[in-house]
């Protein structure tokens, strides 16, 4: 994948577009070289999408 996401850029996608992202950068993730630029860059975009999805729906979630 030769695009980096941020949270900035994530932050104008919808929650099922992000869901559609990682499933990609999953995709990507196992078809990368251990190790590999291509490896680690999919590594940080999967933890950035994470991290947004978190972000939207962190109020989903109970708190005892």
């Amino acid at each position: 994948m030769s695009r980096n996401f941020t949270l900035q850029s994530l932050q104008s996608r919808t929650l099922s577009e992000l869901h559609v992202l990682r499933s990609e950068v999953l995709r990507e993730i196992h078809a990368a070289a251990p190790g590999s630029a291509a490896s680690r860059e999919a590594w940080a975009n999967l933890a950035a999408i994470d991290q947004s999805i978190r972000r939207r729906t962190a109020h989903l979630t109970p708190r005892f």
